[in-house]
């Protein structure tokens, strides 16, 4: 999922946060969880993907890996 989405930079930082880590809530969205890179004692935040944004990025990733091999043979299918 992080390869698809992209988090919102952390206040004044503009740079996204190295790693982050979430959940999978109930109703489909996914909670991540992230801290600040630059500042240690930084509380956590977090941002949620709305399940309906979560089925969007799987439905668009799906779609070019699907595209991808249309396009021609893979390396594994000599």
């Amino acid at each position: 999922m992080l390869q698809t989405f992209v988090p919102d930079p952390h206040g004044p930082y503009p740079k996204q946060p190295h790693s982050a880590w979430g959940s999978v809530e109930e109703d489909g969205s996914i909670c991540f969880r992230m801290r600040c890179w630059q500042r240690a004692f930084a509380p956590q935040w977090e941002q949620v993907v709305l399940a309906a944004h979560v089925r969007q990025l799987v439905r668009e990733f799906v779609d070019k890996a699907l595209n991808t091999d249309a396009d021609g043979p893979g390396p594994d299918s000599a």
